[in-house]
Formats: C-alpha cells, sequence, structure tokens
C-alpha cells in the first residue's frame, strides 16, 4: 500500500480533453493509490489526496504524463507503480539541493541492486584513487 499526502491546500489541475476522458477511465484505479480527485469544471479537477511520492511534484506538470504513460500499459497496478515511479523520479539535468542529493545517494544504497536501474542503465560505479589518476594524468608527465 501506498504512503499518502493530504494536501494542506487542495491543488486544482486543468487537463486536456484527452486527459480528462483518461482520468475518468482511470478513476478506480487511481482510487487504489490513494488519489482523491473531484471534478471541478469541464477538465478541471480538484486533488485533495495523492500518494507520498508525487508531494514535491508540480501536480500539473507531473500528473499529465502520469495518464499518458498509464494509457499506453493495460493499466494494472503494476503499471501504476510503474508510471508513479516514473513521473516523481529524478531525470536527467535536474538541479539538486545538496540535501536532496545527499538523500537520494543514501536511497540508493538502500536498494537491493543499486548499481542498476530497473531499465539497466549503470547508476554507480567505483572508482579507485588510482584510476582517478590514471583518468586525469596527475603524478604523469605529458
Amino acid at each position: 500500500e501506498l504512503a499518502v499526502a493530504a494536501l494542506r491546500e487542495s491543488q486544482t489541475v486543468l487537463l486536456s480533453p484527452a486527459d480528462a476522458q483518461r482520468l475518468s477511465a482511470l478513476d478506480g484505479l487511481l482510487g487504489q493509490a490513494g488519489f482523491e480527485i473531484e471534478m471541478f469544471g469541464p477538465n478541471a479537477f480538484v486533488f485533495r489526496v495523492i500518494p507520498q511520492c508525487l508531494s514535491a511534484q508540480p501536480l500539473g506538470d507531473v500528473f499529465p504524463q502520469m495518464l499518458e504513460y498509464l494509457w499506453r500499459t493495460e493499466r494494472t497496478v503494476g503499471d501504476l507503480a510503474a508510471a508513479l515511479a516514473y513521473v516523481a523520479a529524478v531525470k536527467r539535468g535536474q538541479v539538486l539541493q545538496m540535501d536532496e542529493m545527499q538523500a537520494l545517494i543514501r536511497q540508493l544504497e538502500r536498494c537491493p541492486s543499486p548499481h542498476q536501474s530497473p531499465t539497466g542503465q549503470t547508476t554507480l560505479i567505483h572508482m579507485t584513487r588510482d584510476h582517478l589518476a590514471r583518468e586525469f594524468q596527475r603524478g604523469q608527465q605529458v
């Protein structure tokens, strides 16, 4: 079961007509993840409770991405978990504060397989002092 966050102030998100239809079709699945969403008008929705992993994300940006990701799948609970992970993930080029970087490394170290992402990309490498010196040609005459 996912941890959820009740928003201090509800957030209203305006969706495209296609995304509004997707939301309606996925209402039951989203409810299983803890979303509490109410229709506020044509294509406008009020979010009151969301999964904790999205609490620091701008919903207007990530929720349409999540809907699009889910729409390309069979829309199972596993697909929903993957969609949440996808939109909550730190992306290449994203600027983080030092405490955010340190927290990210601590989380990575707790993973069962910290050296590769779920897609097989390398996340950590071990470099010795000698290897670094060779790469930067320290101590060598050029």
